[in-house]
Order: structure tokens, then sequence, then C-alpha cells
């Protein structure tokens, strides 16, 4: 069962979805099994899972900016083995680069002292 977050929460995250459409791309829940199956991890009980499509730092500053003012919590996913297939998934003609689960505090597992500092690739 996903974990609900706040209406509010997930009306900011639809607020910058909007403002950067081609780099960040939302999972639709009907697709979790599949996406779980990809990438080997649990991402089914997740609120939100949302794909960085491409090499946009401000975008992906922005993102983290909004899940961290909305009392959430986030873990990245390892997609290396797997960019291809969840470009195709999301439909982008850009890169699979991140993966990003979103939960409500508590519900996702995150590495202590976790950053992103990762290399977008093309």
């Amino acid at each position: 069962m996903n974990d609900l977050i706040e209406l509010n929460a997930l009306r900011a995250l639809c607020d910058v979805l909007d403002e950067y459409p081609d780099t960040l791309r939302l999972i639709l829940p009907h697709d979790y099994a599949r996406v779980a199956d990809l990438v080997g991890a649990d991402v089914k009980s997740a609120s939100v899972l949302i794909v960085v499509t491409a090499d946009d730092h401000h975008a992906l500053r922005r993102l983290l900016a909004t899940i961290t003012a909305a009392g959430l919590q986030y873990q990245s996913i390892d997609i290396r083995n797997v960019r291809e297939s969840l470009r195709l998934l999301v439909r982008s003609e850009r890169s699979a680069q991140l993966l990003i689960r979103i939960g409500a505090p508590g519900n996702v597992e995150r590495k202590a002292a976790q950053r992103f500092a990762f290399r977008f690739t093309g």
C-alpha cells in the first residue's frame, strides 16, 4: 500500500513537475511493479516515483528543495543498468538519469548523509 502524503505536498510536487515537464517525469502507480522488477528495489510502497531525464541541475535542486520543504523524504535508486527501459517507460526522448522515490517521513529508507553528487550521462 502506498504511503499517503498531504495534499499541499502533492500540489507542490505537481507544480515542480509542471515547471520541468521534459526533465522530471512521473511514474504512474500502475507501473510501480514493473519499475520494481527493473531496478531490483522495493518501490511499490512509494508515494511518488519520479525519473529525472536530463542534465538539468536546476530542476533537480528545485525538486529536492520542494520535497524537503514539504516535510517529505526521498531516496535515489540506482538505475545505471536500466536507463533505456525507464526512458521508454516514461516516454522521454532524453536518457533517464535518476529515479527518486518520495514518501512520508519514516517511510522512505535514507542512507546517512546521502548526496546527489552524480554524473549525468547523455
